[in-house]
């Protein structure tokens, strides 16, 4: 197991002589969750049980204490990592997890991947649009709106399935694993209370990370916590615009489909806007943080993290030239974006389930799960 943990990213893994440093030092260790020391233990002694059992891998935050305070320069914060990637081949489904493992210890097959699903969108743009007009942008005219609905809604489904049937594994394991250090039993209201706990103060508002940064508002504009939470809500609020668009046709679809002009202070549109600056703002600074290493967390980069954040930056790229093209009223230019628009969307969706994407949907279950045993 010592030689996955390796090729997934913990290099220095034999380095560790568990002397506990890591975890002394660590601002969320307690006495039920001595990570990252315990975890690097489990992997050294090749306890895969354990690890998958073991809610420790998601409640770690990435800060990087642990790894500037190493004396044997371990990266005990990258074994983490490089665990949660272990774990993320573990959950897929039969089959998806061999396809999950490839792109996680193959470049050119990861490449070969990402090549092959922009391939895709792109022959079924040329194949099935419609007709172009040069002198009015008629958006759906050009690429029926129905078609995007059905690749949209096709792809989406794919992907929940991939990922719920990785939650219902990881519960079912990590849920015998927290119920081992549980005193007593569960009751139903500490579980409804918990998992809207976490919900606010996790997904919504990344309350344990924030505890690990800076407190100066200077220093958070810059921070991890800041640059997850505009990466969060410029992806959320995108998708919120995509959905009311789909359920208010009248508001977005029909203008688009017959050459209508939308005011960019229509609320969806202006949504959309201001969620894409965020998602750009968030993505660039994540991409420069990890050119620069400024920092423990940004020091090492798997290239699914920089796949991962690069379509996040292009999906909001294109997204707004495609806006530009829009309101200068460039029809072919504005064609050709929505071409590339959709196709880096696609990829985007396609890899979600094979990058951090995924730790969205295992961390909170991983911290409502403790919460409700008493774990932490």
């Amino acid at each position: 197991m010592v030689d996955d943990v390796k090729a997934l990213g913990a290099i220095n893994i034999d380095a560790c002589f568990n002397c506990g440093t890591c975890t002394a030092v660590c601002p969320l260790s307690s006495g039920s969750s001595s990570f990252p020391r315990r975890m690097i233990t489990y992997a050294q002694i090749g306890v895969k049980e354990k690890i998958l059992e073991s809610p420790d891998l998601w409640l770690c935050n990435y800060c990087g204490e642990c790894t500037k305070s190493c004396p044997r320069q371990a990266d005990p914060a990258e074994t983490m990592m490089a665990l949660r990637r272990y774990a993320t081949i573990e959950y897929s489904p039969p089959g998806v997890s061999f396809i999950s493992k490839m792109i996680y210890k193959s470049k050119a097959f990861a490449l070969s991947f990402l090549i092959i699903f922009s391939i895709i969108p792109l022959i079924l743009m040329l194949s099935l649009h419609g007709s172009i007009n040069s002198t009015s942008i008629m958006l759906f005219s050009f690429f029926p709106e129905h078609y995007i609905d059905i690749i949209g809604v096709t792809l989406g489904i794919i992907i929940f399935g991939i990922m719920l049937f990785g939650l219902a594994k990881m519960y079912f394991m990590t849920r015998k694993g927290v119920t081992k250090s549980n005193t007593g039993p569960v009751r139903i209201l500490k579980w409804i209370v918990e998992f809207f706990q976490t919900i606010f103060k996790e997904v919504l508002a990344q309350e344990r990370l924030d505890q690990c940064e800076m407190k100066g508002w200077r220093q958070r504009l810059s921070s991890e916590w800041f640059i997850h939470m505009t990466i969060f809500w410029g992806f959320t609020g995108l998708l919120v615009t995509t959905v009311l668009g789909f359920l208010l046709p009248t508001a977005i679809s029909v203008p688009l489909a017959n050459g209508i002009y939308i005011p960019i202070t229509e609320p969806i549109r202006l949504l959309g806007t201001l969620s894409g600056l965020f998602l750009i703002y968030g993505a660039s600074m994540a991409i420069i943080n990890r050119v620069n290493k400024s920092r423990v967390y940004s020091s090492y980069s798997y290239f699914t993290d920089w796949a991962l954040l690069i379509f996040l930056l292009l999906a909001g790229l294109t997204g707004y030239l495609l806006e530009m093209a829009y309101y200068l009223n460039s029809p072919l230019i504005t064609y050709a974006l929505l071409t590339v628009h959709l196709t880096v969307v696609f990829d985007l969706f396609a890899v979600a389930p094979f990058t951090k994407f995924a730790h969205a949907f295992y961390r909170p279950l991983a911290i409502w799960l403790s919460r409700s045993h008493n774990y932490i």
